[in-house]
């Protein structure tokens, strides 16, 4: 399969979750409005090692997450901040690096504005992406995750499984999540395989296969080093 094919497959995905969100009579039009789509970077299905990073939701974002922030990267400048200041890009930049390059050296790796620079490119770095959420968080006061908003989201995507086919389209090699706070079950068939202080390891099905899925702190959480908390413990499951 080409990008090309795989973005039209994708789109109709969330052609059809639109139409479920619309007539869902719980969830006001101003929500409705609001449906945020993702999925892939450019040069996604190039990679040695397929990475889907699972957030929770996006913030300030309207219509298209991937184009919106893929502009942000090649500008190497997320939200008026260099790419290196902002954690929470900055480490999904890192992390599909090590995977990509069996690198999981701190001082090795590259600073996220230097993989900015050929990110989506033929021969750079590229990852896919996706929020747990279709629904944008437009509070600007307050950073902490809209569990109302993202329930809201939930209930819609949660029982037609459109969750579950955004993933098996996207086929990921490996699925990092970030702190999904229970909610791992939206994604699918997962058992779990160890726990360990900041990662939880588990198989994920998908395609019928399992691929490993591992459940990590938030990448925006503070005080967590990204060297400390996310890359060290990541090397020691791989």
């Amino acid at each position: 399969m080409n990008e090309s094919i795989l973005q039209s497959k994708l789109d109709k995905l969330f052609d059809e979750w639109e139409v479920a969100v619309a007539a869902c009579p719980e969830i006001p039009a101003e929500i409705k409005e609001c449906f945020v789509r993702d999925g892939f970077y450019p040069g996604y299905l190039n990679q040695k090692c397929k990475v889907l990073f699972v957030a929770r939701e996006s913030l300030s974002v309207e219509g298209d997450y991937i184009k919106e922030v893929f502009d942000a990267y090649k500008s190497k400048r997320v939200g008026g901040k260099n790419i290196n200041q902002y954690q929470f890009h900055a480490l999904m930049m890192y992390i599909a690096y090590a995977l990509n390059n069996n690198c999981f050296d701190w001082n090795s790796i590259p600073w996220a504005e230097k993989l900015c620079e050929t990110f989506g490119t033929p021969g750079g770095l590229s990852f896919a992406f996706m929020n747990l959420s279709k629904f944008s968080n437009w509070s600007e006061s307050n950073w902490q995750s809209n569990w109302n908003l993202i329930n809201s989201s939930l209930k819609v995507s949660g029982n037609d499984s459109f969750i579950k086919q955004e993933i098996e389209l996207l086929d990921p090699d490996v699925i990092i999540t970030m702190n999904l706070d229970g909610n791992l079950s939206y994604l699918g068939e997962m058992r779990k395989v160890l726990n360990t202080t900041d990662i939880n390891k588990y198989a994920y099905k998908v395609n019928g296969k399992e691929i490993p899925l591992y459940d990590m702190w938030h990448f925006s959480a503070p005080s967590k080093s990204p060297r400390g908390n996310y890359l060290e413990p990541l090397s020691k499951l791989v």
